[in-house]
């Protein structure tokens, strides 16, 4: 399977940006990016690459960064449960270490989509 795009969930954190670092010098597509509070960094990296979805805590943080962003706001999802849908095929997965909920939710959910497919 060739990796044609990468998710990155917590964008923000130290190895989130340092993960956006890599990805912008080998040229990778981001699919996907999220972030839990740095509303900040989570904009200016928006604005740095073309993504199709960003994925944050809550409606109150999908409407700041709306406020931010405007007609720049990239499609905007704040359930777990969106999310898997959201990540497509061939598309790497970088999760930051502090996404341990967030981690076991997604590990779990492969877990058992993989035992639906054997």
């Amino acid at each position: 399977m060739k990796i044609q795009k990468v998710a990155v969930l917590g964008s923000t954190g130290s190895v989130g940006t340092q993960t956006m670092d890599v990805v912008r010098d080998m040229g990778l597509s981001v699919s996907l990016l999220s972030a839990w509070s740095n509303l900040d960094v989570l904009t200016e990296q928006i604005r740095a690459v073309r993504l199709d979805t960003v994925f944050v805590k809550d409606k109150a943080s999908a409407d700041a960064l709306k406020e931010r962003l405007g007609s720049h706001m990239p499609r905007c999802i704040w359930k777990q449960e969106e999310l898997l849908e959201a990540i497509a095929p061939n598309t790497a997965i970088v999760v930051e270490p502090g996404y341990y909920n967030l981690s076991e939710f997604i590990e779990d959910t492969w877990l058992y989509e993989s035992e639906q497919w054997n």
